[in-house]
């Protein structure tokens, strides 16, 4: 029998930045995956989408930019939490990968009270809670909710191959 070891992963700082500059990024390619599928399926117009693909890259770019600050802040702050807890008894993709997408639900919950409370704020910290592209059914923001969340997954699971166990 082996000895299970108490101590918590080694914290990785490129980690956490690359993880960080992943998140948005993954976030919109999943957000627009998702889009893309709901209109192949759906009898409405998809004119739109032809610029909108072939502007992908700069909006993840935008995208990437704009959110590394709530990256920093919100995967830190979950970051601490779970060095804090030594949570070392399950996975590291299991802990981080959950963590990740713990901090994209807390910026999501975080960025529609800025919006509830003042929009042109909400601007600053998350645009994509003003901005509706004319393919999307307005109202419906789930599936942004989850792409945010999906990339913070993806984020967790980044940084998770970057901690080195023992």
């Amino acid at each position: 029998m082996t000895a299970v070891k108490s101590d918590p992963p080694p914290f990785s700082g490129s980690g956490f930045i690359t993880a960080t500059l992943a998140a948005p990024g993954l976030s919109i390619v999943l957000c627009f995956l998702g889009a893309a599928a709901a209109a192949l399926t759906s009898s409405g117009s998809t004119a739109d989408w032809g610029h909108a693909v072939g502007m992908l890259f700069l909006i993840a770019l935008i995208v990437t930019l704009w959110g590394f600050v709530p990256g920093l802040v919100f995967g830190g702050l979950i970051l601490c939490l779970i060095y804090g807890l030594r949570l070392q008894r399950w996975p590291p993709s299991l802990v981080f990968g959950a963590g990740g997408a713990v901090a994209a639900g807390l910026y999501v919950l975080v960025s529609e009270l800025t919006h509830g409370l003042r929009p042109g704020a909400a601007f600053l910290f998350a645009p994509w809670t003003l901005m509706q592209p004319k393919f999307v059914d307005p109202g419906s923001l789930w599936w942004v909710w989850l792409s945010i969340a999906s990339g913070g997954l993806g984020a967790g699971l980044i940084y998770a191959k970057f901690v080195k166990r023992g």
